[in-house]
């Protein structure tokens, strides 16, 4: 494996192939041949140019708080679109699910205004676990707007710990910040 690196001896790519060792040179880089196989991050070269594992350095908290957050946020992503309770079942919430949702709803709600006795409408609506639950129209209009309050609620709880990996100072801590179990939220 041929490592590249710039004049400051900072390892900057590998290549499999020798490489133009001139054209290097013009721009002020070199590469060095070794059989050691690293991550960049952990190249480094002794005081004779020989590939040495290193330890890379920290990266800065600003960087780390990024990195902590787009993990949480990730995770209530997922959360969001793997269902949510709903009579004592779950139903499920990907996007497709969601449209559903919302034109079931919105049919219930066209029915009753449209005359029909809220008692005579009724849907099966199968369940994440695919068992099957007859819904009133009163229930099939409530899904949207539980659905907006669980989202909420994974929210809530992303700005809440938005807020801690705010305040954390070290690796430490950030490693601390995780997405509670279910039942403490809901």
């Amino acid at each position: 494996m041929w490592y590249l690196f710039n004049s400051d001896k900072f390892c900057f790519g590998t290549i499999s192939g020798e490489p133009n060792h001139e054209d290097l040179a013009e721009r002020g880089e070199f590469a060095v041949f070794s059989e050691i196989i690293l991550p960049i991050e952990e190249v480094g070269l002794d005081e004779n140019n020989n590939v040495i594992q290193i330890t890379p350095p920290p990266l800065p908290i600003e960087e780390l708080r990024e990195i902590k957050w787009q993990e949480i946020r990730a995770h209530r992503d997922r959360l969001e679109q793997s269902g949510m309770p709903y009579l004592n079942s779950r139903l499920d919430t990907d996007p497709i699910s969601v449209q559903r949702i919302a034109m079931a709803a919105q049919a219930a709600r066209l029915a009753i205004e449209g005359g029909h006795s809220p008692d005579a409408f009724f849907l099966e609506w199968t369940m994440q676990d695919n068992s099957n639950i007859d819904m009133t129209a009163m229930q099939v209009m409530m899904m949207p707007a539980i659905l907006a309050q669980y989202a909420n609620i994974l929210h809530e709880v992303a700005r809440e710990l938005r807020e801690r990996i705010n305040e954390a100072q070290t690796q430490e801590e950030l490693d601390a910040i995780v997405w509670p179990d279910e039942e403490t939220y809901l």
